[in-house]
């Protein structure tokens, strides 16, 4: 489905933003007024606009959640019309969507403008902004969706309640949410060491709770768990800095505690396989439900 001009605007699904016409097919929505960023999301957004360019071929994982996300969710795909995907990155929700011949509209969403230039080939409109401030109008969107973002979330419950508003009512909410056996390795070595552990990881459980908490009605849900193999600590980190999940270090590391923590993380977890390293992920879908 392709957005004229005049069809975007009549949605009135935007607040505080103005459209801008580079062609009949390519249409860039703009916030009036410069959104505001935090010290953090400006962080993450600069970080992972410098990875863009490789994300797609750095984040197998995350692929491979979007994919089985589109798969799972495919019962409702006939109801949806027009579709929010937050944190859309290169727009790989939107290619899969495609692919599956869909034909609702994806409005890509994402504070790295580098990542919305590459998710506009393959999103009908892409805008500029920050999750934890959405530019967009209460019960607007058939779906919402939230695919490897929520771990750059600090305050989940808040982002959840804003899903719940933005969406029509029986709007649906599709959801990727690294729980907190990703990274375990890592995690486990830097905690020895004492280096803090920033990534918002949670447990799957408490977060179908909390979605049920917000008048949501979950549909489905299953984990995904896949383990990778380096040669060495050094690639399996070269991995995560490849596609910018290093923008919530609290500080970065010197290189006397980079060799502390490989040579921690490979006493402890080498295997013959190599250097493990562990993804850990709850997707599925949920209902909106009624406001009590």
């Amino acid at each position: 489905m392709r957005l004229t001009y005049e069809i975007l605007k009549n949605l009135s699904i935007f607040r505080n933003c103005s459209f801008d016409v580079f062609s009949s097919r390519k249409i860039v929505v703009s916030l009036k007024k410069e959104f505001s960023q935090t010290p953090s999301s400006r962080k993450i957004g600069s970080t992972f606009g410098l990875k863009a360019q490789g994300y797609d071929q750095f984040t197998p994982f995350q692929s491979l959640l979007i994919s089985e996300l589109v798969e799972c969710s495919s019962p409702i795909h006939s109801q949806l019309r027009t579709v929010a995907d937050l944190g859309c990155g290169s727009g790989y929700f939107a290619k899969c969507s495609r692919d599956h011949s869909q034909q609702y509209t994806v409005i890509g969403l994402d504070i790295a403008l580098a990542s919305l230039k590459l998710a506009k080939p393959r999103n009908t409109t892409t805008i500029q902004g920050d999750i934890n401030a959405l530019p967009f109008k209460a019960s607007s969107f058939d779906a919402v969706v939230a695919a490897s973002v929520l771990q750059w979330i600090s305050d989940i419950d808040n982002c959840i309640t804003v899903v719940h508003d933005i969406l029509k009512p029986d709007g649906y909410f599709l959801f990727a949410v690294f729980t907190e056996q990703s990274f375990c390795e890592l995690n486990t070595a830097k905690q020895d060491l004492g280096i803090p552990v920033p990534v918002n990881l949670h447990n799957g459980l408490d977060f179908i709770v909390d979605l049920n908490s917000k008048q949501f009605n979950v549909c489905m849900s299953q984990t995904i768990c896949q383990t990778f193999y380096f040669k060495t600590a050094r690639d399996a980190l070269k991995s995560i800095s490849n596609y910018g999940a290093t923008a919530m270090a609290s500080e970065p590391l010197n290189r006397t505690m980079i060799k502390e923590l490989c040579a921690r993380y490979e006493h402890k977890f080498v295997s013959e396989k190599g250097v493990p390293l562990t993804y850990s992920a709850i997707i599925g879908y949920a209902q909106k439900g009624d406001v009590s």
